[in-house]
């Protein structure tokens, strides 16, 4: 009962937090997928507490864990985002007819950053104590040019005027 009663708890705190944000069918769908992902990933999180997996099966088990975490929670956004249920409709049927759509819409640019973001998430540690050995190997002055070029690239690819706050639209 222990187990079952996590799953329904996590099902009442996500409704609520999905019914928190609008009283519309959109927000409680936005809800439900995050229930779907928690109590799922809950799950497989005791079967391994339990059942420990090997070496193989984690080098795979968590970069498919990763996609499938930064698709639900994309998708789920999808109904966050839309002012209603229709729009979210008319979005993700735009989205599943793909080859209806004119890929050169989308900036090649930012393809790539996707594709790119998505890719860092699976280097994240090694990437972090490479920069990490780099910059302490290097002189102040490399150090310096290293972080002002970061910060350029932020300034440069970031908006340009800060966004209005999420909830002042409902």
């Amino acid at each position: 009962e222990g187990q079952l009663r996590k799953y329904v708890n996590i099902l009442i705190t996500m409704s609520i937090s999905g019914l928190w944000h609008g009283l519309t069918l959109n927000f409680i769908i936005w809800g439900f997928i995050h229930t779907i992902g928690s109590v799922i990933s809950n799950i497989i999180e005791d079967i391994t507490k339990k059942h420990p997996l090997s070496t193989k099966v984690t080098k795979i088990f968590v970069p498919v864990g990763i996609i499938m975490t930064f698709l639900s929670v994309t998708f789920s956004w999808i109904f966050f985002n839309s002012k209603d249920f229709d729009t979210a409709k008319i979005f993700i049927n735009n989205i599943l007819n793909f080859n209806k759509t004119n890929i050169n819409t989308v900036p090649f640019v930012v393809i790539l950053l996707i594709i790119i973001v998505i890719l860092l998430n699976f280097f994240e540690t090694k990437l972090k104590e490479s920069l990490q050995k780099i910059l302490n190997e290097k002189s102040i002055v490399v150090t310096s040019i290293i972080i002002f070029v970061l910060f350029y690239l932020i300034l440069k690819f970031g908006p340009d005027t800060v966004p209005p706050f999420i909830y002042f639209s409902f």
